[in-house]
Parts: C-alpha cells; structure tokens; sequence
C-alpha cells in the first residue's frame, strides 16, 4: 500500500514518505512532485476534479 501513499492501516503517509509521480513532462523528463496519497501521480497528472464548471443557477 506504500506505492499508493498508504500505511498499513490505510491512513495517508506523510508526504516526504509518499512515491514520486513519475509522469512524463513535455520536455521528456519525469515529474518531480510527489504522489497524492490513495493514488500513483501527483495532483496534476491524477485527473482530480477542478470543481463545477457550468454557470450559476439563478
């Protein structure tokens, strides 16, 4: 459970113990952040919702 930023009790790990990203960048290196924990990349490769998009109900 470590790689996905868990402990074995399935609470999140501190993030310096967290798995680096790993993500291709445009330039053809690797991303350098660190994991979100429950999941593999960091927080702008993993596909997290930005939030509503759509225009406020009136």
């Amino acid at each position: 459970m470590a790689e996905i930023g868990l402990d074995d009790n399935g609470d999140p790990l501190p993030k310096t113990q967290r798995s680096i990203c790993g993500a291709r960048t445009r330039v053809g290196g690797q991303c350098k952040a660190r994991a979100v924990s429950g999941q593999r990349r960091c927080r702008q490769h993993s596909g997290l919702s930005a939030g509503p998009t759509g225009k406020p109900k009136l």
